[in-house]
C-alpha cells in the first residue's frame, strides 16, 4: 500500500507544476483499476482531479 500512496503522491506533485492536464499510462488496466481503487479510498483520487479540472 505504501508504494501506491507514494506513486499517488508524486503524482500529485507532477500535476502541480505540469500545466494543462496530464496523460498517465500504466502497463495494464488491472494495475491501473487497483491504484484508482487505492486513491479513492484514501482522497488522492479527488487531490488529483481537483488539481487538473
Amino acid at each position: 500500500m505504501a508504494t501506491k500512496d507514494a506513486l499517488g503522491a508524486a503524482l500529485e506533485e507532477i500535476c502541480k507544476v505540469i500545466p494543462n492536464g496530464t496523460l498517465i499510462f500504466f502497463p495494464s488496466y488491472k494495475l491501473m483499476d487497483k491504484l484508482c481503487n487505492r486513491w479513492k479510498a484514501t482522497g488522492q483520487w479527488t487531490r488529483l482531479n481537483s488539481q487538473k479540472t
